[in-house]
């Protein structure tokens, strides 16, 4: 089963769609800051957060529940814009920037106990796409981990 965390108006066919703004026509209408999120535990086999993390005020507790309903094995996507990425700060409802370790550190088993992350993920990819401080191809990171429990 799929779920489209912060899922916007980019519903994804057949999985489960939550966001926050009831105009998206998303399956479950919940805000992401208001944790735990209603979702049965170890229900997901994949997970995608595109562009929602860097809107929430709790990423550790956004992390750990990602953690609580993912399967064991469960792949999870997170595309985030990088601090360097100048149209980040010209969102006025971004609040957490993303650095180059930010994810990597996450998945860390020593930084991220200290973070206050519950779960263990396995980083299996991250890059960073675009080029520094440039508004037509702005710097966006993107992470592929896996649950581990």
């Amino acid at each position: 089963m799929v779920l489209n965390l912060g899922s916007g108006k980019n519903l994804i066919e057949g999985a489960i769609n939550l966001d926050k703004n009831p105009e998206t026509k998303a399956e479950i209408i919940w805000d992401l800051n208001l944790l735990p999120i209603p979702l049965a535990d170890n229900r997901f086999d994949y997970i995608t957060a595109r562009h929602i993390l860097e809107h929430l005020q709790n990423v550790v507790g956004v992390m750990n529940e990602i953690h609580r309903i993912g399967s064991n094995g469960a792949g999870v996507v997170i595309e985030v814009p990088h601090y360097a990425n100048p149209i980040y700060y010209d969102d006025p409802t971004h609040v957490r920037p993303f650095g180059d370790n930010t994810i990597p550190l996450m998945c860390d088993s020593i930084q991220a106990k200290i973070f206050g992350i519950k779960g263990k993920f396995d980083l299996l990819e991250h890059i960073i796409l675009g080029e520094l401080w440039s508004r037509e191809k702005p710097m966006v990171i993107v992470a592929k981990l896996r649950v581990v429990k």
